[in-house]
Parts: structure tokens; C-alpha cells; sequence
């Protein structure tokens, strides 16, 4: 299971510093007008440039992630796709003067692709957390947690609690004997004998 972050850890600070630039920017274009401030070029071209640079940044990790399979970052792309044209079409306003900025639109729509993004990566890191990769069966950690909610279970109601230990005669000398991938088979088969009762 592909559970470490797919940015990287080289990436993560690269990737921080244009996600705190976008927001720089999507703050300022937001609350400028707010304020009752339509007309500051000279405020927004800063943030322009900054911009430029942040998703010149995003849109290189993210083609790169693409190529190494990454599977959310189809996902990613697809927001990041959403966002662009909003973005750019607020640097072109801004160096023709005007200020009136609809990427904080496109920044919402892209954190919310995010989100599921986000969201996703979490179900897969909490699964591999509690299933094991060989047999899909629940793993160690899994079988701690069950084990504390039945026993407690067990206690609330006086309902007794059973448990089954099972072992394969003869494992280690088939393993030996077939080979690892054989034996690995070997275990898938037992772990699907045992989910199908």
C-alpha cells in the first residue's frame, strides 16, 4: 500500500512556500476590496508575481508526481487545472492595472479538491495502518483495537468473549522446501479460506 506523502520531504517546504504565497495572495485580493480599496495596481503586482511563482512550483511537483503514479495526483491536477485560469486571469488584470482578482475563487475550488485529495491519502495510510499488505486480512494493530472494544464489551454485558489461535503445521519447512513466493500463496490461501468461513 502506497501510504508516504507523495510530495516528498524535499518537496514539502517548496510546496509550503507557494501554497503560503497563494494564500498570501488570495488574502490580500479579498480583503483589499473589502476594505473598500478598488484601485492599488501597484498592491496587487506584487502579488502577481508571487503568484506566478507559486504555480509555476505547484504545476512542476505536480506534473512530477503524475509521472511517477502518484494516484491522487490526477486528482490534484484536476483542481490545480480548475485554479490556473483564474490565477492568470488575475495576473493579466493586475499588469493591466485593473483589480478587481476572482482567483480566491479558484483557490477555494482547488482547496476543495484538496480536501478530497487529502481525505483519500488518509483512508489509504489508516488502512495500511491495520491490514496486512500480504493477506488482506486485518493485522496486529487491528486485532489490539477489536480485542479492547469486545473486551470491554464483554465486561459491560457479561457476554463471554472467545478467541481462536491458528497455526500452519508444517510452515517453515514448505517455505524452505517451495520457496518464500510459494509460501506467501500459501498464506493468502489460509487467509481467504478463513474469510469465507
Amino acid at each position: 500500500v502506497y501510504a508516504r506523502d507523495s510530495y516528498g520531504r524535499r518537496h514539502r517546504r517548496l510546496l509550503g512556500a507557494a501554497a503560503a504565497l497563494l494564500l498570501a495572495y488570495a488574502t490580500g485580493a479579498l480583503l483589499l476590496p473589502l476594505a473598500g480599496w478598488f484601485s492599488l495596481p501597484d498592491t496587487v503586482r506584487p502579488f502577481s508575481v508571487l503568484e506566478v511563482a507559486g504555480i509555476v512550483l505547484i504545476l512542476a511537483i505536480a506534473l512530477k508526481e503524475m509521472r511517477r503514479g502518484d494516484p491522487e495526483a490526477r486528482l490534484f491536477f484536476i483542481g490545480f487545472g480548475i485554479f490556473l485560469p483564474f490565477a492568470l486571469y488575475d495576473v493579466v488584470n493586475a499588469w493591466l492595472g485593473w483589480t478587481r482578482p476572482v482567483s480566491p475563487w479558484g483557490l477555494l475550488i482547488f482547496v476543495a479538491f484538496l480536501a478530497v485529495v487529502m481525505r483519500r491519502r488518509f483512508q489509504r495510510v489508516l488502512r495500511a495502518a491495520i491490514i496486512d499488505s500480504l493477506t488482506e486480512t486485518a493485522n496486529r494493530n487491528r486485532f489490539d483495537d477489536v480485542l479492547e472494544l469486545e473486551w470491554r464489551r464483554g465486561l459491560r454485558t457479561g457476554a463471554p468473549l472467545s478467541l481462536v489461535m491458528i497455526d500452519i503445521d508444517l510452515f517453515n519447512p514448505y517455505n524452505d522446501a517451495y520457496g518464500h513466493t510459494q509460501g506467501d500463496e500459501c498464506l493468502r490461501e489460509v487467509a481467504r479460506a478463513l474469510r469465507n468461513g
